[in-house]
C-alpha cells in the first residue's frame, strides 16, 4: 500500500516497480491519495493546487498520465491487470464540516455528569466526544465524496489498484 506518495517521489516509475517486486504473484499493491492535476477544479480553473508545488511535489499526475506510468513496458510486464480510478468531490469535506456542526449537540458538562454519578451511587459511561454526525448521513457523505468523483476521470485523486502476475 502506498498513500499520498507517488506525487512526493522524484522517480514514482522505480518506486512502482520496487513494489511490484516484492509483492507475492497474484498479489494486490494499492497507491491512493494522489493528486489529480486533471480534475474537474484544475481544469475549470477554481483551484491550481497551489499547496501542492515544488519542492512538496515532484509530480503532477492526471489519470492519462497514471495509466502510462502503470502501462510502461517494464512495469506492464509484472502486472496481471490494474485499475486507474479518481474519487473524491472537491469541497466535499466542507460541506461535511457544515452539516457536523449543524448537528451537534453539547455534551452534559463534567460537572453535572459526576453530580448524577453520585446522586446515583451508579458509575455513568460518558461520551468522549462532545458532537457527533448520525453515522447514515456520515456514510452517505463519504460514498458520496468516493463515488461521484468518478464520473469522467474528474475526482481529485487517484487511486490504482494492480494485481501482480
Amino acid at each position: 500500500m502506498s498513500t499520498s506518495t507517488l506525487e512526493h517521489i522524484p522517480q514514482p516509475y522505480l518506486h512502482v516497480k520496487e513494489i511490484l517486486r516484492v509483492v507475492k504473484p497474484g498479489g494486490l499493491a494499492y497507491f491512493s491519495g494522489i493528486p489529480n492535476y486533471g480534475s474537474l477544479p484544475v481544469r475549470l480553473k477554481i483551484s491550481d493546487f497551489r499547496c501542492n508545488q515544488p519542492p512538496n511535489h515532484a509530480n503532477y499526475f492526471t489519470y492519462g498520465s497514471m495509466c502510462k506510468l502503470f502501462s510502461s513496458p517494464q512495469i506492464a510486464d509484472k502486472v496481471k491487470t490494474a485499475f486507474v480510478v479518481t474519487y473524491g468531490i472537491p469541497g466535499l469535506h466542507k460541506l461535511y464540516g457544515f452539516l457536523r456542526n449543524a448537528v451537534r449537540k453539547p455534551a452534559e458538562s463534567s460537572k453535572q455528569a459526576v453530580k448524577n454519578a453520585s446522586s446515583n451511587n451508579k458509575p455513568e459511561l460518558q461520551q468522549t466526544s462532545k458532537f457527533s454526525l448520525p453515522i447514515t448521513a456520515a456514510e452517505i457523505l463519504i460514498a458520496l465524496n468516493y463515488h461521484l468523483g468518478r464520473f469522467l476521470h474528474l475526482g481529485d485523486k487517484l487511486e490504482v489498484m494492480v494485481i501482480k502476475r
